[in-house]
């Protein structure tokens, strides 16, 4: 896999996600990595585009077997959490989820925007961060899918942000495409 590219950053997306991995890091030459932070000089770039979002609640619908995870994300300052949308969770993670969840059951929605209460509603205290994958813009979700509860996740990043305009250059490399060279055999020491 190539460390650096100076260009035609989409081209090399794309064969990311004809090798079905999830994304790339575009950042700026000169910026540094700041563990912890998070800067507009390095932005991860998700094949499926994905948000971080408070689980506010789960709807259950036990005939079916399914279960829906209620989103939100803080619109403001004041910390005030608005339902950005539910998301579709797979039949292997229900129970999982649901076990996971137990302990954070509350009497009443989190969620500063009224939602109408369903059969099989159970809200939660906004104390978990979720990764969802979706199809709608920042703010909302649409066509969502929960993949994972973020143990390492803070709450006060899950907001509204504004989408950020990145200009996009002409690509230099003609037709031929970027190559990406994967090590199946490569071992990540965690102590390293």
């Amino acid at each position: 896999m190539p460390e650096h590219l100076d260009a035609d950053g989409e081209p090399f997306l794309e064969v990311v996600a004809e090798y079905g991995l999830e994304g790339i890091v575009a950042k700026k030459r000169t910026s540094a990595y700041l563990p912890g932070a998070r800067t507009s000089e390095w932005l991860k770039c998700h094949v499926t585009p994905r948000a971080d979002v408070v689980l506010g609640g789960l709807v259950e619908d036990e005939p079916r077997g399914m279960l829906r995870a209620l989103c939100g994300m803080y619109s403001d300052d004041r910390g005030t959490l608005v339902f950005v949308g539910e998301a579709y969770v797979p039949s292997f993670l229900v129970r999982w989820l649901d076990d996971a969840t137990r302990s954070f059951a509350a009497d009443a929605s989190p969620f500063a925007t009224p939602l109408p209460m369903r059969e099989g509603t159970r809200w939660l205290r906004p104390k978990l961060v979720a990764i969802v994958e979706h199809a709608g813009e920042a703010g909302v979700l649409r066509d969502a899918r929960f993949r994972a509860l973020r143990f390492d996740g803070r709450l006060d990043d899950c907001r509204i942000e504004d989408a950020i305009e990145i200009e996009s250059e002409p690509a230099v490399a003609g037709t031929e495409r970027p190559r990406l060279i994967l090590l199946q055999s490569l071992r990540l020491d965690p102590e390293r």
